[in-house]
């Protein structure tokens, strides 16, 4: 058995990795391009929100963090959030822009007076971005509490804003907000994100990588007043959110196998036992067939809709006007082709035989001629 590549005393932890050196599943190449394409984004003042879409367990965690690492801590400021442990609009406005001043050095003056702004922004954003999904008394207090706030303060909520980009362009560092797991939020926790980071934090140097699994997220937000159950419009309004959209890399067949006897190692060797000669040539085998299997399911490819083979209702064919309905075509039989289709070879008709004519009747009633 080839084994490879973990410690002996964790191949079994799920945790996530945090240094290129501790991949075993070869996703160097997409983490280098995908730094390059940060390094890129980041010489430009607009903000960018990129998504890393992957399903559960499929490794995002960890191409972040490899991510994180490759990027240069001297020309970046990173900050991660955890929405999951948060509630309510109020914690996530305050989570973000917190993250936000901490990422921002505050031994130059420049970054001094932008950790100072976003402290005032964080001050009148909070209420304000509250008041969205509230109504009646709650939204009426909170939005006393917003005007008192800018009353005491002397300002808008536009002008702080824009007091914010003035220090952000002065200092023109790029600061990169990570959200992880947001495929794990409640659809009013998951819009407060997406609130939050559309209408607040759109801010010049200020980037966000979003993890998520894109089906759970499309079936929360069909879930909202947003989509209202249409799965179109739960697409539009996430890539509303989502201006670049990165594919997690899946795990090739070689390093799972490697993984995989890795762990069969570990396994036997800590129960001090062995596999026989028979018992290796047996795992092999099936292994081999379950690889062979997925790869024709792979090369198949999905299966075709059984309607796209029908023809239209009320479609001509052959010159006469026909109403198809086939409401027991399953898959099985779409490599026939559907009878009635002009494409379908037409069933011979049958031969009647010629109608005889009718019967004459004399006047005078004395019988047929």
């Amino acid at each position: 058995m080839v084994v490879s590549g973990l410690p002996d005393d964790s191949w079994w932890v799920d945790d996530p990795i945090d240094e290129p050196g501790e991949d075993l599943f070869g996703r160097g190449p997409f983490v280098s391009r995908a730094v390059a394409l940060l390094d890129q984004i980041g010489s430009r003042p607009s903000s960018t929100v990129v998504g890393l879409v992957g399903p559960w367990g499929s490794g995002k965690t960890s191409t972040i963090r490899m991510i994180v690492a490759g990027l240069n801590p001297d020309r970046w400021g990173v900050t991660w959030i955890n929405p999951w442990a948060l509630s309510g609009p109020d914690a996530v406005v305050t989570e973000l822009l917190g993250a936000m001043r901490a990422a921002v050095p505050e031994k130059t003056s420049a970054g001094a007076r932008v950790r100072q702004q976003l402290s005032r922004y964080g001050a009148l954003a909070t209420p304000a971005l509250s008041m969205v999904p509230v109504v009646g008394s709650a939204a009426t207090a909170m939005a006393n509490e917003a005007i008192q706030r800018l009353t005491d303060q002397g300002t808008t909520l536009g002008e702080q804003a824009e007091q914010v980009r003035n220090a952000l362009h002065a200092l023109a560092r790029p600061t990169l907000v990570v959200i992880d797991d947001v495929d794990r939020l409640q659809p009013d926790q998951l819009l407060a994100v997406f609130r939050a980071v559309r209408v607040l934090g759109r801010l010049p140097h200020v980037h966000y990588v979003l993890a998520y699994d894109q089906e759970t997220i499309l079936d929360v937000l069909s879930t909202t007043p947003i989509a209202d159950k249409h799965g179109a419009r739960a697409v539009a309004f996430l890539e509303k959110i989502v201006t670049l959209r990165l594919e997690q890399p899946p795990v090739r067949l070689e390093h799972a196998e490697s993984l995989f006897n890795t762990g069969c190692a570990g396994a036997l060797s800590r129960a001090s036992a062995s596999l026989s000669e028979d018992a290796q040539r047996r795992m092999v085998e099936e292994r081999e067939a379950a690889a062979a299997s997925l790869d024709r399911a792979a090369q198949r490819g999905p299966a075709t809709h059984p309607g796209r083979h029908l023809p239209a209702t009320g479609r001509r064919c052959r010159g006469r006007r026909r109403r198809l309905h086939h409401p027991d075509v399953s898959a099985n039989h779409l490599s026939a082709p559907v009878p009635g289709h002009r494409h379908a070879p037409q069933r011979p008709r049958r031969h009647h035989r010629p109608r005889r004519p009718p019967r004459r009747i004399r006047r005078g009633g004395a019988g047929p001629t």
